[in-house]
C-alpha cells in the first residue's frame, strides 16, 4: 500500500519538432514553460538538442536567438521545486555520461538510496545526492527495465544521445501528470494539459466526451482523454521511446511495465485477521518511512478520517525524538454535519505532532473555485478539492512543501 503524498510539483515542457517549423513553433516551448511557472519556483533549465544531436543547456530564460541558432530538433524546459538535494548541482535537466544522457523528472523515487547502493557496487559514480541522478543512472545501467525497479511517483523524460532516443515514463498509478499532443508534425509534452492547450493551433477546445461525463456527474472514466480535445495523458505504468534521428514525428507507442492484474490471485487463501492486520501495518510503516525522506520539512494532512489519522500517527512515531514534531494541518467547520474536530483532537491528544487548525468558510471556498479549476485543468465534481487546495496553501504558508495525505482509503479501511 502506498500513502498518497503531494510533493515535488515540478514542471516539464518539451517539443519534438518535425522538418518544418517556424518562429512561432520554436517559441511555443517558452509559452508552455511560462504557463507552468507555479510548479517550480526554485530553478529552471532548458535543454536544446539539434538535429545533429548537439546539446546546449541554459539555466536562464531562453531568448528568441537561442531557439533559432540552430533550430532544435528537441527542446526540454524544466521548473524545479527542490525537495531532494537542494543544491544547484542537482538542478534539471541533469546530465550523466559526459552529457550523453539527460533527464527531467517530476516526482520522487522513494527507494533511491537502495538503488544508489546497488549502482555504486556496479561501478556507478554519483555527483549529487538526488533521486533524479539515481533514476538516470538506473536507466544508464538497466535501460528501460529500470522503471520496474522504481518505488515512487514520477513523470520523466530522458534524452539518450547515444541511441538518439527520447524516453518517457509515468509511474504505476499515474500520480504524477504528463500529457502529450501531436499537431502539425510536432509532438508536445507538458505537466499540465492547459499548458499544451495554450499553444495548440486549434486553441483550448473542450473534449465533448469528457464534457458529457462531467454533466452527468460521473468521475472521469475516459483515461485516454483530458478535458481538452486532442490532448492525452501518458498512460500510467508505461514508457515510450521516440527516434530523434527520424525527421518525421509521430505519436508515441506505449509499453506497459507493470499491471495490477498480475498481482490478483483468486485462489489465494484469505489470511486470518491478525496476519492481515500485521501485513497492513507493515506496509503502511514502510510507505511512511520511504516518503518522509526529504531535505525539507515533511508534514501531514489530518482530516479526522481513518487513513489520515493512521498516516499522522505513523509519521509521529517514526520521527526522531530529538527532531521537531512533524506539523499537521486540519480543516474544521462550524457545521456539525461536516466537522470532525473530535476525531482530530483524539489524534492530537496522542502527542508527537505540531497541529494547525484552519477554518474554511463557504464564502472563501467560492473564491478558490477559479484557482482550483485552473490548476486542475478541468471543472470540479465536488467540494473536496477546494478544501484540499486550501489546506495545502496553509501548509505552504508554514514552510511545509511535502505532505503525507491519505486520500480515498477511508472507505477501504
Amino acid at each position: 500500500m502506498e500513502a498518497q503524498v503531494q510533493s515535488s510539483m515540478c514542471g516539464i515542457s518539451a517539443i519534438i519538432y518535425g522538418p518544418s517549423r517556424d518562429v512561432q513553433d520554436l517559441q511555443d516551448v517558452l509559452r508552455m514553460h511560462q504557463a507552468l511557472q507555479h510548479r517550480g519556483p526554485d530553478g529552471e533549465g532548458f535543454l536544446l538538442v539539434s538535429a545533429t544531436l548537439q546539446t546546449r543547456l541554459l539555466t536562464r530564460p531562453l531568448s528568441a536567438h537561442d531557439i533559432r541558432t540552430p533550430p532544435p530538433k528537441c527542446a526540454v524546459a524544466f521548473r524545479r521545486l527542490r525537495i531532494q538535494d537542494r543544491r544547484q548541482e542537482a538542478d534539471q535537466p541533469l546530465a550523466r555520461r559526459a552529457g550523453r544522457l539527460w533527464i527531467a523528472l517530476n516526482g520522487e523515487i522513494y527507494n533511491f538510496k537502495e538503488l544508489r547502493q546497488t549502482l555504486k557496487h556496479a561501478g556507478c559514480v554519483f555527483h549529487t545526492n538526488s533521486d533524479t541522478e539515481v533514476a538516470l543512472a538506473a536507466y544508464e545501467y538497466w535501460g528501460t527495465a529500470c522503471f520496474e525497479k522504481f518505488n515512487g511517483m514520477w513523470a520523466l523524460l530522458i534524452v539518450d544521445l547515444d541511441r538518439a532516443r527520447l524516453i518517457g515514463s509515468r509511474d504505476r498509478l499515474g500520480i504524477k501528470p504528463l500529457f502529450y499532443a501531436l499537431e502539425s508534425g510536432r509532438l508536445l509534452f507538458a505537466s499540465e494539459p492547459q499548458a499544451l492547450a495554450a499553444v495548440l493551433q486549434t486553441g483550448a477546445t473542450i473534449e465533448p466526451y469528457r464534457l458529457r461525463e462531467f454533466l452527468r456527474g460521473f468521475p472521469p472514466q475516459s483515461a485516454a482523454m483530458s478535458f481538452f480535445a486532442d490532448i492525452h495523458p501518458v498512460p500510467s505504468a508505461t514508457f515510450f521511446e521516440l527516434d530523434l534521428s527520424n525527421p518525421q514525428v509521430s505519436a508515441p507507442t506505449f509499453q506497459r511495465f507493470w499491471d495490477l492484474a498480475k498481482y490478483v490471485q483468486p485462489d489465494r487463501a484469505i489470511p486470518a485477521f491478525p496476519q492481515a492486520r500485521d501485513e497492513l501495518a507493515g506496509l503502511l510503516q514502510s510507505a511512511v518511512a520511504y516518503e518522509r525522506v526529504a531535505d525539507v520539512p515533511v508534514g501531514s494532512l489530518l482530516s479526522g478520517g481513518l487513513d489520515s489519522s493512521l498516516l499522522t500517527r505513523l509519521l509521529a512515531l517514526s520521527s526522531p525524538r530529538e527532531a521537531k514534531p512533524p506539523p499537521t494541518f486540519s480543516l474544521v467547520y462550524d457545521d456539525p454535519a461536516m466537522d470532525e474536530s473530535a476525531y482530530i483532537a483524539a489524534v492530537r491528544g496522542m502527542g508527537g505532532v505540531d497541529s494547525h487548525l484552519q477554518k474554511l468558510s463557504p464564502s472563501h471556498a467560492w473564491t478558490l473555485v477559479d484557482q482550483v479549476v485552473e490548476t486542475q485543468g478541468e471543472p470540479l465534481l465536488g467540494y473536496d478539492l477546494l478544501a484540499q487546495y486550501h489546506v495545502y496553501q496553509v501548509a505552504r504558508a508554514h514552510g511545509v512543501m511535502v505532505i503525507l495525505d491519505g486520500q480515498g482509503a477511508d472507505e477501504l479501511l
